[in-house]
C-alpha cells in the first residue's frame, strides 16, 4: 500500500529538510544506509540499505548484550565497517542529541557507527519526522530493522517530495 499522500511530515526541522534538499540527487540515486542506533544492551542496532531509491536489504546488528560495552562498540564498528565495505552516498541515522531520555551508551553507539560509515554525507533524522512515516504504515511493528527501513524510506520520500517541478 502506497502511504505517500498520508504522511503528515512534521512541520520544523529546518536543518534536517535542508539537508535533504541539498543531498536529494545522492538519495535518489545512489546507496543510502540508514541505521537505527543501539549500543545491544536491551535491543539491538537495526539497518536499511537502498539503492537508487529501493530497498536492497535490512536486518539487525547482532551484538553480544552480555559483553562489556567497549567489546560491543568495536563489534559494531567492525559490522558497519562490513556493512559498508564502499562508504555509502548517505547515511542516515536516528537524531537522538538533545534527547534526555538517551543513555550515554547509545551516544557511544552513535559516534561508532558514524565513523564506521566513513562518509561526510550523514542525516540525522528527527525521531517525529520518521515517526510520521510509520503511524501512515499499515501494520507497523516496532522493530530495529522496521525503523531502520522507515527511516530510510522517510529520507527517500522526503527527497521524491522535494523534487524541483
Amino acid at each position: 500500500m502506497d502511504v505517500t499522500d498520508e504522511v503528515k511530515w512534521p512541520a520544523g526541522y529546518a536543518e534536517f529538510y535542508h539537508s535533504i534538499r541539498l543531498h536529494r540527487e545522492r538519495i535518489l540515486t545512489g546507496t543510502v544506509i540508514a541505521i537505527d542506533p543501539s549500543s545491544g544492551g536491551t535491543s539491538q542496532p537495526g539497518f536499511a540499505i537502498y539503492k537508487a531509491g529501493e530497498i536492497v536489504t535490512s536486518g539487525d546488528l547482532d551484538l553480544p548484550s552480555k559483553r562489556p560495552i567497549y567489546e560491543r562498540l568495536q563489534l559494531l564498528h567492525e559490522r558497519v565497517m562490513k556493512l559498508t565495505p564502499e562508504p555509502p552516498d548517505v547515511f542516515v541515522i536516528e537524531q537522538i542529541r538533545g534527547q534526555r531520555f538517551s543513555h550515554h551508551f547509545l551516544l557511544f553507539s552513535i559516534g561508532a557507527t558514524i565513523a564506521a560509515a566513513r562518509t561526510p554525507r550523514v542525516i540525522e533524522i528527527p525521531l517525529n519526522v520518521w515517526r510520521a512515516l510509520a503511524k501512515a504504515t499499515p501494520g507497523y511493528i516496532k522493530a530495529d530493522c522496521m525503523d531502520a527501513e522507515l527511516q530510510g524510506k522517510s529520507i527517500i520520500m522526503l527527497a521524491q517530495k522535494f523534487a524541483p517541478k
